[in-house]
Parts: structure tokens; sequence; C-alpha cells
């Protein structure tokens, strides 16, 4: 599906209480997706990338703590018991509760982290708890991942049975709609008409070699933006080779 086609699908799943899962190239608009649906509805965006996550740092370090009981003999005595510190992208989403605000929480790479933490980002989005916190029912979540058969980098795959709670939605790049896009977003015109001319280099893959994706255009846009503001001679190669950088 391409963009336009992604965002309702992902609108209509939202609606229903789901989860989608977002299968796509890096830089192709997964991120920008998100950003849109949490824009038109007037949605507060929070991000966890599993790829930085460490074990058991969403699901919380244990902590000791102590309270007092009574015990059959009617006395008071002390016990300890285990408690887990929250993320700090959780209690953001606690305080923009508070707020009286909805938030569209987007959990990006759920395939690129280690095994251990896949498991607390899949309790987090499927049950709504880890650990004794529980999502509020506020908390709507889009969930994003790069095609597992695509790169080289290692990958970790999710059971049958988690595969089958996701509603799945396959991304792929559209020039035109991208053009659309670059027009109201302020992507350079000689960048426009290149990808105009040349489609296929919007979303280009190499072998062995770094490739072309639509964010790669955003940045080179930004670079030609300062260039042009500086009337300063830059090396051409730059440009070529900023165009091809993901």
């Amino acid at each position: 599906m391409n963009f336009k086609e992604t965002l309702q699908s992902v609108e209509l799943i939202l609606a229903a209480r789901d989860v989608p899962l977002l299968v796509g190239d890096t830089g192709i608009g997964k991120t920008a997706l998100a950003s849109d649906v949490a824009k038109k509805n007037d949605w507060s965006l929070l991000v966890i990338d599993g790829n930085l996550l460490k074990e058991g740092e969403i699901g919380g370090l244990p902590t000791i703590t102590t309270y007092t009981r009574l015990n059959a003999a009617g006395k008071s005595v002390k016990e300890t018991t285990t408690t887990y510190a929250i993320h700090h992208t959780l209690r953001a989403i606690d305080e923009e509760i508070a707020n009286q605000r909805t938030v569209l929480l987007f959990i990006d790479e759920i395939n690129r982290c280690e095994h251990a933490v896949q498991q607390e980002l899949m309790n987090l989005i499927l049950n709504k708890e880890i650990n004794g916190y529980h999502l509020h029912p506020d908390v709507r979540i889009i969930a994003a991942m790069n095609p597992s058969d695509s790169y080289d980098y290692e990958t970790v795959n999710m059971d049958l049975a988690q595969q089958n709670r996701f509603v799945w939605l396959y991304m792929e790049p559209d020039y035109a709609q991208w053009l659309d896009w670059a027009e109201t977003a302020g992507i350079e015109p000689e960048v426009r008409e290149f990808i105009a001319t040349f489609p296929d280099y919007l979303n280009q893959h190499h072998e062995d070699d770094i490739h072309a994706t639509p964010r790669s255009y955003e940045r080179i846009s930004k670079a030609y933006k300062i260039y042009k503001e500086k009337n300063k001679p830059f090396p051409n190669p730059y440009f070529l080779m900023s165009s091809a950088v993901m």
C-alpha cells in the first residue's frame, strides 16, 4: 500500500482499538505516518525505539521497598516487596493523560531489539501491561518494523501467536504521492524535479552499498537550500553522495 492507503487503514484499525503493524523499508515514512495520525486527531505522539532498548529498561528495573503489615498476633511487622521503576516514556504517557490528552504511542524497530526486549514490548503492545504498570485506555498504539529479509542486520522474528495479534500493513513508496507531499513540505524544486524525472531513485537499493530512501531526499533538500542561501561553492560529489545516504 502507498502512504495514503496505509494512513487510511491505520485510522480504521485504531478506531477498532486494534494495533496496526507497519512493515516497510527504512526511511519510507513510517514515523511520518504516525506523526500525521497524531496531528490529525490532536493526539500527543510519543516514540519508543526498540533498537535502543536494553533488557529490563522498558519493563523497569526492580527496586525493594519496605511496608508495614499486621501479623497473626496483631503486631506490626515490616516486610519488603519488589516494585519496578517505569521507563521515562511511560511516565511521559501518564503526564499527558493527566493533562486530559489522548496519547499515540509509536513503537518502532520491534524486530531489531534483543529477544527479551521484544517480549517486554509485546506485553506492553498486546496486553497493555508490563510488570504491574497498566496503559491507560486513552493510549493508542502503532508498531513498526523493517522487512525481516531485506537487510543484513540481525532481526528477531515474532512467534505465530504474536503475529496474529497485529493487523499487518505493508508500505511501499509512491513517487507521485511523495511529490505531492514534497511540494507542501517545502522540498526544493530541483529535488522534486529530479524525482519526477527519475522516479525509481526515490527508493533504490544497492547490494553492498548505501541506498536512497524518501528520507534521503529530505536531507539533500535541506543541504541544497543552505547551499543556495550561502552562495558558496561546494564540491559536486557532496550532493551526489548525500542523495544516496539512508
